[in-house]
Order: structure tokens, then C-alpha cells, then sequence
């Protein structure tokens, strides 16, 4: 334990030593058990937290919409974290407060993807909860997804057919494909329709 504790000690900057040791950010040892790495990892959240306007964290929170190219989960992901900075569940014992900061999560979700399709599914749906919105949004993004795919495939195989239609035609003279030189008149015409045929 005294070894991560180092370990983590050795990684923090001289502010943040200076910090621990002058008292600034402090550890909680009300519990009396010995000093460990969650402490001081819950006692730097906490002053790090306290540095920073909230304020600053729910505009980059209603701003926040989704990226082109970025996927749904990662969206999601960086959303959950500015959402959780803005400690908009501040009373945690508090029902209707929980209810009120997963609607919001909820409506933010929905108001920032990029997707106007899975948007309007949303929409017209009833008794919407945060994870049916989750649901639908996956379920979307990889349909749209294995679409792509498909029509890229066929896309390959339509050029790839093409091709060697047009390679065809190419070698066998393009639309005269029925037409080669006549070695009896030395002429070029449709198989069997030379005009030198049957005469001496």
C-alpha cells in the first residue's frame, strides 16, 4: 500500500505536493485507517473540482452534438463525463432530483445526435426512458452501418461486373463483336456473310 502511495505521490506536480502538504487539499482520514491511493484520488477529484466553475461544464453540456464520423457510444461517452461535471444530482437521496437529471441526460442525447432518422424514432415514441433512447440509437447506428457495407459490396461487385463487360467489348471489337477480318476478301463483316462466298 505505502508503495502505490509513492508510486502515486511521485507522479503529481510540486503544486499539488506543496498542496498536500500545506493542508490545501486534504485527505480523509475521519475513518482512521491508514492512508491509500483512493483517498488521495478522492481528496485531488475534489479539489480539482472545487477549481472549476460548474457553470463553464453546462454550457459545454447543452452545446455538446454529436460529430460527423463519430460513433454513437463515443458521443455518449464524452457527454456522460461533462454531464456527471455539471453535478446536476447534487442530492443524491433526493428521487424526483435523479428522475429530473436522467430526463436531461435523456433529452440532450436526443437533441444532439446527428442522425434526423433515429431522432424522429425517438420522437414518436411513448414512455421514452434513457436506456430505450440508448437502445434505438445502437440499434440505428448499426443498421445504418451494416447498410453501408452492403451497398459498398455491391457497388464493388456492379464495377467489378462492368468492368469485364467492358474488357469484352474491348477485345472483341466493341458493338462488332460478331465482325472479324475475312481471310477470303480480307474485309471486316458478320461471321458468315462474306461477299466473296461461294464465288471462284
Amino acid at each position: 500500500m505505502e508503495a502505490q502511495v509513492a508510486t502515486l505521490r511521485s507522479c503529481l506536480d510540486d503544486d499539488l505536493l506543496r498542496y498536500l502538504e500545506q493542508g490545501v487539499i486534504t485527505l480523509d482520514t475521519s475513518d482512521g485507517s491508514p492512508t491509500t491511493p483512493v483517498k488521495y484520488i478522492t481528496a485531488l477529484k475534489s479539489f480539482i473540482r472545487s477549481q472549476q466553475n460548474p457553470l463553464l461544464d453546462r454550457i459545454k453540456f447543452f452545446k455538446r452534438v454529436q460529430e460527423p464520423g463519430e460513433s454513437f457510444d463515443d458521443f455518449y461517452t464524452s457527454l456522460k463525463e461533462i454531464f456527471i461535471a455539471c453535478d446536476f444530482n447534487a442530492n443524491e437521496s433526493c428521487d424526483s432530483c435523479k428522475t429530473f437529471s436522467t430526463e436531461l441526460l435523456r433529452d440532450r442525447i436526443i437533441t444532439g445526435i446527428n442522425c434526423n432518422e433515429s431522432r424522429h424514432k425517438l420522437l414518436a415514441s411513448k414512455d421514452l426512458t434513457l436506456d430505450t433512447t440508448l437502445t434505438i440509437i445502437r440499434a440505428e447506428e448499426a443498421a445504418r452501418i451494416t447498410k453501408d457495407r452492403l451497398t459498398t459490396k455491391v457497388d464493388f461487385v456492379h464495377k467489378k461486373s462492368q468492368y469485364k463487360k467492358d474488357s469484352k467489348k474491348m477485345n472483341l471489337g466493341g458493338d462488332n463483336k460478331n465482325q472479324k477480318t475475312c481471310y477470303r476478301c480480307g474485309k471486316s463483316h458478320p461471321i458468315k456473310q462474306c461477299p466473296a462466298y461461294g464465288q471462284k
